[in-house]
């Protein structure tokens, strides 16, 4: 009998090290503790949206206008990647990364942060774009349309660069090779581009 206790408590000490081991510097307790962290806020990010988004939507509801909501459509996507920042932000906290790790950690929070940010200009094109004429802008939808997408690459274009540049990335020596390639590109097909200006004036008049 007192075989089977030593070796039962043999089997504990393998277990505790097995539970107290670590990697990167984390041990398996408070990586499971994280993730659950992380997957609670997770499952709760549509309800989020809905609980947040429902007292504005209460409020439009009252409104003559349909403007408001579908901003309120439009934004529910962003909104609902909040509760994954918020539980991202907790489970790495409690993970108490080093070095070097804590500071990619801090640049994926903050490069989701900027992301949900620049996403929610990207879904508010839409809605604006439809109130303009409303307001006496008058333009063909063909324009309306061309000017929707021209807005949202700019809206991805500074996103995008904002994301480089928190990571420590400089965006001007990227533009300025881009610039040279487009004035290669530009020389090579000029043609092109007087055809392309053209059919926008056409369109614009």
């Amino acid at each position: 009998m007192e075989e089977i206790l030593d070796r039962l408590a043999e089997l504990w000490s393998l277990v505790e090290g097995v539970w107290q081991a670590s990697a990167f510097g984390i041990d398996l307790g408070r990586l499971l503790v994280a993730l659950l962290v992380f997957a609670i806020f997770w499952l709760f990010r549509g309800l989020f949206a809905r609980l947040t988004l429902g007292a504005f939507q209460r409020l439009a509801d009252r409104t003559k206008t349909r403007l408001d909501d579908k901003i309120l459509g439009a934004l529910s996507g962003p909104v609902g990647l909040v509760p994954v920042i918020i539980g991202a932000f907790f489970a790495l906290q409690l993970l108490a990364l080093q070095e070097p790790f804590d500071w990619i950690a801090l640049g994926l929070i903050r490069s989701l942060i900027a992301f949900t940010i620049f996403w929610g200009f990207y879904r508010l094109v839409g809605p604006v774009a439809q109130i303009l004429p409303s307001l006496g802008f008058r333009a063909s939808e063909t324009l309306l349309g061309r000017l929707s997408r021209v807005v949202r690459a700019v809206f991805v274009f500074i996103g995008g660069a904002t994301i480089l540049a928190l990571w420590g990335i400089e965006v001007g020596p990227l533009l300025a090779g881009l610039g040279l390639l487009g004035v290669a590109v530009a020389l090579g097909a000029q043609a092109l581009f007087k055809n392309l200006i053209a059919g926008m004036l056409i369109i614009a008049e």
